[in-house]
């Protein structure tokens, strides 16, 4: 009976050691959240409002550089479709004058 314990014993230990190390190994290569940068994506702005019928808007168009539109009629929808980098940043900025004190966002 003691040697079945002893063998018993045995195996689930090298079965357990095997395990660990299967389990354990190591990436080739480390997660690089740039992968696949450049890509080409569509940004898509909306401006509404329930108050007002025009805005100013300010957004970042295509070459990257911001366009200024005066008393834009609202609803405003645009879209730009660009090659981006990683973490690039994209603005949207809107102006809605304010008519009797009250404003939506």
């Amino acid at each position: 009976m003691k040697n079945l314990k002893i063998s018993i014993f045995s195996v689930l230990l090298t079965f357990f050691a095997s395990a660990l190390f299967i389990g354990c190994g190591k990436d080739d290569k480390p997660y690089d959240p740039t992968a696949g940068y450049p890509k080409d994506a569509t940004v898509r702005y909306e401006v509404s409002s329930t108050t007002n019928n025009t805005a100013s808007v300010t957004y970042t168009n295509e070459t990257g550089e911001d366009t200024s539109i005066e008393s834009v009629a609202l609803p405003f929808t645009k879209e730009v479709k660009k090659k981006v980098e990683f973490a690039e940043i994209f603005t949207l900025l809107s102006s809605i004058p304010v008519r009797n004190n009250e404003s939506e966002v």
